[in-house]
């Protein structure tokens, strides 16, 4: 079986695609383009959606509103039954 020695760089082609300082450029240009959309973009948005009840409530407060413009909800009627419950009599325990 014959060896074929393959080119470890081509001969033609002076220096890699990315070198020295365009290489460092890129990739800080791209961690903080990424960093800016995945961390902060989102952290913005919950930010705002944590705060605006908040802001809210001082708009309100300021215009001397009240705080709650609908009562608030009263629980009524008898409270759930836990357990099993069994609609027909031929499945429920100790029938036969």
């Amino acid at each position: 079986m014959a060896r074929v020695a393959l080119p470890l760089a081509d001969p033609e082609r002076s220096g890699s695609a990315c070198s020295g300082w365009s290489c460092a450029a890129s990739s800080v240009v791209l961690t903080l383009g990424l960093g800016i959309i995945v961390v902060w973009l989102p952290l913005g948005v919950v930010t705002i959606w944590l705060r605006l009840p908040h802001r809210r409530g001082w708009i309100r407060l300021a215009a001397r509103q009240p705080m709650y413009a609908e009562p608030p909800l009263v629980l009524t009627g008898s409270p759930p039954t836990y357990g099993p419950s069994y609609p027909y009599p031929s499945l429920s325990p100790g029938s036969s």
